[in-house]
């Protein structure tokens, strides 16, 4: 299942009767961890992959996958898969992100899926 936001344009309309209606539980104890892919605009340089990875680590957020979409000289887009018990932690995680230096945009992509890990 993936969930998408009201004005998402990948939804058929066709399809509307198998929607489900979501919310974020903003509860920090929350058991459950959604995957979220983060989009980073910046400018290029060293030492910016371990500053991302560093403001993720230090919240004790999860990446499980890590590319970039676009580059264009100097500038590139980071595509960054993380783990996350709620909204507020997601909201948290992109305000540190766009403390970095040389970064200029960040943004979530609208599909959010559940994570389900083998214990």
């Amino acid at each position: 299942a993936s969930i998408h936001s009201r004005d998402c344009k990948v939804i058929d309309p066709k399809n509307r009767n198998r929607i489900l209606h979501a919310s974020w539980i903003t509860d920090r104890e929350t058991v459950g961890r959604f995957a979220v892919n983060v989009l980073i605009e910046c400018a290029d340089r060293i030492g910016l992959i371990r500053d991302i990875t560093s403001v993720v680590s230090n919240l004790n957020v999860n990446i499980s996958n890590f590319g970039y979409r676009e580059r264009k000289k100097n500038l590139i887009v980071y595509c960054v898969r993380v783990e996350v018990s709620s909204m507020d932690e997601l909201d948290q995680l992109i305000s540190r992100l766009e403390y970095i230096s040389g970064v200029l945009r960040v943004t979530q992509e609208d599909a959010v899926e559940s994570v389900q890990h083998d214990s």
